[in-house]
């Protein structure tokens, strides 16, 4: 028993070895007080901070259960008024993991770059990568968005820039795929992978694209919800296609 106690109280240790931590230090320069920044990260989102700008810098800090990457989001509201706010005026998506990630702009939330992390850098390639078809993307919409509320309603008016814009989301998807290819080892590939699949991904292909990553991202908490999906979509798509064999009595 004196031993068992021993053990149970060392847990809080133990598990504090075990977190990894994080900073986060922005750098925004047109940005101050009251403005704040917010930072959403995690499985949906899960986790919610925020802090206050000064003279455009900015720090978050805390810890994470593994080494493993997490989606995550940052926003900011000049105002300060509330999260909401800052969602309105626009998202930069990146990634949390151990380490110092650092987050620069010369002036907006647009032009901001992450880098100091592995997954973040690689995150910046592919971004670079997808900049010239983002621009373009971001055209076709503002075009469509230049009609009026009757224009946008009629088929006719949408289809040129629906096709348009389709067009562009599969060249991306080409670039994402390829860079999943010639990175293997990288959890942004997984990211780009799962992104391109849709919403209901062609098991074989995906299947395919998931052997091509290294153990390490396939294993992944991620990577084993998605090989999960793709499970599932196979054992349906079987069940689908069992032809169905008569009662014999």
């Amino acid at each position: 028993m004196k031993y068992l106690w021993t053990i149970l109280a060392c847990c809080p240790v133990l598990a504090l070895a075990q977190s990894k931590p994080f900073t986060i230090e922005g750098k925004a320069q047109s940005y101050d007080a009251p403005a704040k920044a917010y930072l959403m990260y995690g499985e949906a989102g899960k986790n919610v901070d925020s802090v206050q700008i000064h003279k455009g810098s900015f720090s978050f800090k805390g810890t994470l259960e593994n080494s493993e990457p997490l989606n995550a989001m940052l926003m900011i509201d000049k105002k300060g008024l509330s999260l909401r706010q800052a969602q309105r005026a626009g998202i930069q998506q990146f990634y949390v993991e151990p380490g110092k990630i650092k987050i620069e702009s010369p002036d907006s939330l647009e032009h901001i770059k992450v880098t100091g992390t592995k997954t973040n850098l690689e995150n910046q390639a592919l971004q670079h990568l997808l900049e010239s078809t983002n621009k373009e993307i971001a055209i076709v919409l503002q075009e469509y968005q230049e009609g009026t509320p009757e224009q946008q309603k009629d088929s006719v008016y949408s289809k040129p820039f629906i096709k348009r814009y389709n067009t562009l989301a599969e060249k991306q998807k080409k670039i994402s795929l390829a860079f999943a290819r010639q990175h293997p080892n990288s959890f942004v590939s997984l990211n780009a992978i799962i992104r391109s699949s849709g919403a209901f991904p062609d098991y074989a292909s995906n299947y395919e694209l998931m052997q091509g990553l290294s153990p390490e991202i396939r294993n992944s908490a991620l990577g084993k919800t998605f090989s999960n999906q793709l499970e599932a979509i196979k054992a349906t798509a079987i069940g689908a296609m069992a032809p169905e064999l008569p009662n014999r009595m």
